[in-house]
């Protein structure tokens, strides 16, 4: 499998057509991470959809900073789908309320799940393919995708995860 990029202990991997494969170990800092996000925006520059696996198994954590670099968008197409996979049950309590906040803080419109294993993550992805399909060709004929609207509760329960996510 080709690797994109080495930021500290934390690999990106591609597949072709257009599987991205984050292996992320100890404690991602900030700096990894916007590496990790400059490598992804040029290798995704001439996709129109891509898949992203993100394997959490070896993850001890993460700072501040790069916590607050992962609510940032992230440039790229915006015809998308996010498995994440392993972990310690903490690490994995974290990461599902960061897609939370994620999901409701940027109005994510693309799809997320964790998922038990990476068999089962790769089984998921290819279930939102043609779903991403559908919206690249409906966006390259002018159809419009709605975004649904947060309720208040939502949006509260979203930055109340952000702050707890911050407060570790």
């Amino acid at each position: 499998m080709p690797i994109l990029l080495r930021a500290g202990q934390n690999i990106i991997e591609v597949e072709a057509p257009n599987l991205v494969i984050y292996r992320l170990r100890g404690v991602l800092d900030g700096d990894d991470l916007r590496a990790m996000r400059g490598a992804q925006r040029q290798w995704m520059a001439d996709k129109d959809h891509i898949l992203g696996l993100v394997d959490v198994s070896e993850m001890e954590g993460a700072t501040a900073d790069a916590r607050k670099e992962s609510m940032r968008p992230d440039g790229g197409t915006s015809h998308r789908a996010l498995a994440y996979f392993g972990s310690r049950f903490s690490v994995r309590v974290a990461v599902e309320l960061l897609l939370r906040a994620l999901r409701l803080l940027r109005a994510t419109p693309y799809p997320m799940r964790f998922c038990e294993d990476e068999a089962s993550a790769r089984a998921w992805l290819e279930e939102q393919r043609p779903e991403l399909l559908r919206r690249v060709r409906e966006s390259a004929s002018g159809g419009a995708t709605l975004l649904r609207t947060l309720s208040d509760a939502e949006e509260a329960e979203a930055r109340q995860g952000a702050a707890a996510i911050d407060q570790r």
